[in-house]
């Protein structure tokens, strides 16, 4: 049986993860490889997340209302076993709620729309399910993407993934609130060779390798040179042999990239 969690229950800083069931949240954890479609974060308050109109606060009713359901995760360091807590702790929530303030101030900077996480994911990840023309589709899915990449530049917008918002609101608040992501060096490799990306070919005939390596980056030259980026220094390797644990390039964070890290412990499944 689940353990369910109600809104009494949350503690600023929880990081919720939505499972959408629309066509492309479907094809997001088809890529991404988890249950998890979207992310967001609660103050305490509210839930702040990237949406089309920018970094918004909204209630918690109406922002999981479209989810099938939604897994609350909590911040606890795995080197130091702290787990973030309120002003009396020694791992206190209020710098990271400081940075999910502060972009929720900055909303008219940010746009964010499924379709680019989907790009992102289609870009850099490779799906092993035999979908028919699934090489049509991601190409769709990129020209798609780089147009509203085009809008939102044009527009004056950055973009901002869900996931890479919540991975930021930590990433920015200083040391010991790290959330350290599996395989990011991955990541990695692929922002800084984005030119040897090869054509994919696929069962649609449709090469793509390509357009992913241009929609990667037009999308990179779109976020502003400002934005912090979390580089590794290093990557750490555990003892059981897991793939290196590093900070991740922020803007390839996804979902269930966040679901992966050691330092986010599931609490359980959200009821409202």
């Amino acid at each position: 049986m689940p353990q369910f969690v109600s809104q009494p229950d949350l503690h600023a800083g929880d990081v919720l993860l939505y499972h959408g069931d629309s066509f492309i949240s479907k094809l997001i954890r088809l890529f991404d490889g988890t249950e998890y479609s979207h992310a967001s974060i609660w103050t305490g308050t509210q839930v702040v997340e990237a949406l089309g109109e920018g970094v918004v606060g909204r209630d918690l009713k109406p922002s999981v209302a479209g989810a099938k359901f939604v897994d609350v995760y909590r911040y606890v360091n795995k080197d130091t076993g702290q787990m973030l807590g309120d002003d009396g702790s020694p791992l206190p929530a209020k710098p990271v709620l400081a940075q999910a303030d502060q972009f929720e101030k900055d909303h008219d900077r940010y746009a964010y729309e499924e379709i680019l996480l989907l790009a992102v994911l289609a870009s850099t990840r490779q799906v092993t399910a035999p979908i028919p023309f699934l090489g049509l589709i991601v190409r769709n899915i990129l020209d798609h993407a780089a147009d509203v990449v085009a809008r939102l530049t044009s527009s004056g917008k950055e973009p901002l993934i869900c996931s890479e918002l919540v991975y930021r609101c930590y990433a920015q608040a200083g040391a010991g609130y790290q959330i350290r992501i599996r395989g990011a060096d991955l990541a990695q490799a692929m922002a800084a060779s984005l030119s040897t990306i090869s054509p994919v070919a696929s069962e649609g005939g449709a090469d793509y390798g390509e357009a992913a390596a241009v929609f990667l980056e037009n999308y990179e030259a779109a976020k502003r040179p400002s934005h912090l980026k979390a580089l590794a220094s290093a990557g750490v390797t555990s003892a059981s042999g897991a793939p290196p644990l590093t900070a991740a390039v922020a803007d390839f964070v996804t979902p269930g990239d966040l679901k992966k890290s050691p330092d986010l412990q599931m609490l359980g499944t959200l009821r409202v």
